[in-house]
């Protein structure tokens, strides 16, 4: 079943898109106290190309391979009998365990000053019914304490690895995705949760997520230490003395991943976890440099995202975003500047909208348009004064905007779509 048509509805209406897109960004050191910036900071690239050559990507819908006959029929794949039975089997086991070794028989050992017996509480005949609501889903057994992955994601592995399966056996990936972070609401204690101020529910335990459509694919979990280390898979080590030049081979790859953060080798392990195609993944500033971006570019994958300024982007384009807050940075609306890497295989673009927006892409050239109809921004800052010149008194005009902001525009709410029931 091929589900191509609402893709399509939505390409060709100019009315969808949101000003502000490009806006809605990670901040960097202030997005909470629990959490990191996440993006390295690198200084800016002095070198640079003039012959960028594009990635090609093959446009390619995603297709669901199989629907069961009923509802329950498709809720039971995720959540089968055999399963069912599992957390049953777990929930005893710890009630057992408790039974054998937490329950004290006070009326053969004598009480304690902290013996909870002592703070005994009445509670309800409701409250109690709710104990038999709660199943166990994981074996206590196997839970290791003294393991990187906190106790709560162990918990939860069993089932998440089950979903995982049964969504990449529903649902074949189409050639455009995106990878950002979500935000699974929690409140109870936990060293697992994290704080993301600005989001919609800013406590809670932290994901990283690649979809389609609304549709998550493949995620995993955030926690502190947590070490994607897809970045270390390459060909293996030859027995012997290595040659000169396959040190120098090994000195050049080293030099690749040491810029290559943690963050960044989330993007990496998704696109990994995929079925062998050719993709183009969208990203946010959280993730967007230009060694992560050549890196994707070398294992089949080609990309686009906004940047920050300190990702390692050029010189010249840093410059001209600091500029840009003082209204100085010299372009007029709807300007397009590209600075192909030193390699050529990345494309660093600057874009001037209501502010001077970065883009780092392997996909674009950055001459490349398309038509989308925009409404004149209200604001009156210095830096949206070329937007401001063009509209007039008009409140709405069809402008063609580079490709790689309106594909970004597009693209990049995969993984908020889940939250808003679109697929």
């Amino acid at each position: 079943m091929n589900t191509s048509s609402d893709r399509d509805e939505r390409q060709e209406e100019v009315d969808s898109y949101d000003d502000n897109s490009f806006y809605k960004q990670h901040k960097g050191p202030g997005i909470g106290p629990k959490e990191p910036a996440g993006a390295n900071d690198f200084p800016a690239d002095k070198s640079r190309g003039f012959n960028f050559s594009p990635f090609i990507v093959q446009p390619r819908n995603y297709h669901i391979s199989y629907l069961p006959n009923t509802p329950l029929d498709l809720f039971q794949l995720f959540v089968p009998k055999s399963l069912l039975w599992r957390w049953i089997e777990y929930t005893n086991s710890w009630v057992y365990h408790l039974l054998e070794n937490s329950v004290v028989d006070s009326w053969n050992n004598p009480l304690h000053e902290r013996s909870q017996l002592l703070a005994w509480e009445g509670i309800s005949t409701a409250q109690i019914y709710l104990i038999h609501r709660y199943l166990r889903p994981f074996d206590h057994t196997k839970i290791d304490e003294n393991a990187p992955l906190p106790r709560v994601f162990q918990a939860a592995e069993e089932w998440s690895d089950h979903i995982q399966r049964v969504s990449a056996a529903l649902f074949q990936p189409g050639s455009h995705l995106a990878v950002d972070e979500c935000m699974v609401r929690y409140t109870g204690r936990s060293t697992a949760t994290t704080i993301v101020k600005g989001k919609p529910s800013p406590l809670g335990f932290k994901i990283w997520v690649i979809a389609q459509e609304g549709f998550f694919i493949r995620w995993l979990w955030h926690y502190k230490g947590s070490n994607y280390n897809a970045l270390d898979r390459g060909p293996r080590r030859k027995r012997g003395r290595p040659s000169k030049q396959d040190r120098e081979a090994a000195s050049k790859e080293a030099a690749s991943i040491i810029r290559l953060g943690n963050t960044q080798g989330v993007v990496i392990s998704l696109c990994d976890m995929l079925p062998k195609q050719t993709y183009h993944v969208f990203v946010d500033n959280l993730f967007s440099t230009p060694p992560l971006f050549r890196k994707l570019r070398d294992r089949g994958y080609g990309a686009t995202g906004t940047a920050r300024p300190n990702c390692g982007i050029h010189k010249d384009l840093k410059r001209d975003k600091a500029l840009d807050k003082s209204g100085h940075c010299g372009y007029t609306f709807n300007e397009v500047r590209a600075i192909p890497t030193k390699d050529n295989k990345v494309n660093q673009l600057a874009w001037k909208d209501n502010s001077l927006v970065l883009f780092i892409t392997t996909v674009y050239r950055g001459d490349e348009r398309t038509d989308k109809k925009r409404k004149r921004p209200s604001t009156d800052h210095l830096r949206a004064r070329p937007i401001q010149l063009f509209f007039g008194e008009e409140t709405t005009k069809v402008v063609s905007i580079p490709t790689a902001a309106a594909a970004y525009n597009n693209e990049m709410n995969h993984v908020d779509r889940a939250k808003l029931g679109e697929i």
